[in-house]
């Protein structure tokens, strides 16, 4: 349910200033570069801010208002996502969402890169009023999700595989119900960011309980729809992006206490794509400033640090296989037919992008690339 009365407190652009003061202040709003109704914030831990709208887009900001771009969200047939409330995975590095009016709610991957959605599971707890989805966070120190429906009481907790784990019912300092629960993000220990849809107010709670901790005042708006942590983008500075629904609609960057929540979700699950490219301390077999012969002039850190433009499957596959070559456990048939397609075609071929007359072994790469990702993100890998 989206309420007709909301009022807006800010608009327009701040500058970005080191003059904020303390927790609980804004930062910095950054007014949408494409405007629209939406209740989605996301940062990877790069200085990349993504939004959505009601129209299967993922839209690309920065936190001075840059316009970054925008990709199509598609299924693997090619079909739209609408993709509403965002969380940035950073062990993954994709993005977990809630699909648009689904309900119960339907939680899928975006590739922020390619736009690429994948079904991951339903949601099967979590049900909502309205259309719009507010709520997801990714919980990097158990590999979980926290969900919440619009305008609800409750917070749902799942496996990235679905599995519900358990509920909770965060209450107020009086131990009352707290109510109005839109946007969620994960801090660390036992931590959850919860914003309110129209109570000017954004609570702190026990991810075990759903108890009390604190709250403040939110310099946002009086609907912060969804939240998401950002240790980047304003460093040393630890911000809280929440998101404006009305249209044109903005994002604002709220000051929060230091060590309270990281990017993506804290913690990494080992053995993944964003595992390795941030720990070339721990590449055993691989030399990360080695060029390989299918890289096109680029070390193993540059091909990894390449998007897939265009839907490059060459860099996708190679992404994928480097993760598994560092791993244990890949299975040796994948990583020899994954070496053979790269020496076809190298990164810089660009011989199998995406597009009407897309080369048929594009499809046979992204089968491999899909097989070496279940196993980087498996139970069965080790480092």
């Amino acid at each position: 349910m989206k309420f007709s009365n909301y009022v807006p407190i800010l608009a327009g652009f701040l500058c970005v200033s080191t003059a904020w003061a303390a927790p609980g202040d804004a930062i910095v709003t950054v007014e949408l570069a494409v405007p629209g109704n939406g209740v989605s914030v996301a940062n990877n831990c790069q200085g990349e801010i993504y939004y959505t709208h009601n129209d299967a887009v993922l839209y690309k900001t920065d936190a001075n208002g840059a316009d970054l771009g925008s990709v199509s969200i598609l299924d693997a047939a090619g079909s739209p996502v609408t993709i509403d409330e965002m969380a940035w995975d950073e062990s993954r590095q994709i993005l977990w969402g809630q699909e648009f009016d689904s309900n119960p709610v339907d939680v899928y991957t975006v590739n922020a890169t390619t736009g690429l959605a994948a079904f991951a599971f339903t949601a099967t707890q979590t049900v909502s009023i309205g259309t719009f989805r507010d709520g997801i966070a990714y919980d990097g120190s158990d590999d979980s999700l926290w969900l919440t429906g619009d305008v609800s009481t409750t917070v749902e907790h799942y496996s990235t595989a679905g599995a519900f784990i358990n509920q909770i019912t965060p209450t107020n300092a009086a131990g009352e119900e707290l109510g109005l629960i839109s946007g969620a993000t994960v801090g660390n220990g036992d931590l959850l960011y919860l914003g309110r849809n129209g109570a000017v107010q954004i609570v702190q709670v026990q991810k075990s309980n759903g108890a009390f901790i604190s709250e403040f005042s939110s310099p946002a708006g009086t609907r912060d729809e969804g939240l998401e942590c950002d240790a980047y983008s304003f460093a040393p500075t630890l911000a809280l992006w929440s998101r404006e629904f009305n249209s044109p609609g903005d994002i604002t960057a709220i000051e929060i206490e230091a060590g309270t929540c990281e990017c993506g979700g804290g913690a990494t699950v080992s053995c993944t794509l964003g595992f390795w490219k941030n720990h070339p301390e721990d590449w055993q077999n691989l030399d990360p400033d080695v060029i390989p012969p299918w890289g096109s002039g680029l070390t193993y850190m540059e091909i990894f640090n390449t998007p897939p433009m265009k839907g490059n499957a060459s860099v996708m596959l190679a992404h994928a296989y480097i993760a598994a070559t560092l791993n244990t456990g890949a299975d040796p048939g994948d990583l020899a037919a994954a070496a053979a397609m790269l020496t076809s075609y190298p990164v810089g071929s660009n011989a199998l992008k995406a597009g009407k007359n897309a080369n048929p072994d594009r499809a046979v790469a992204l089968a491999l690339m899909e097989d070496l990702q279940g196993f980087n993100e498996s139970t069965e890998c080790s480092l």
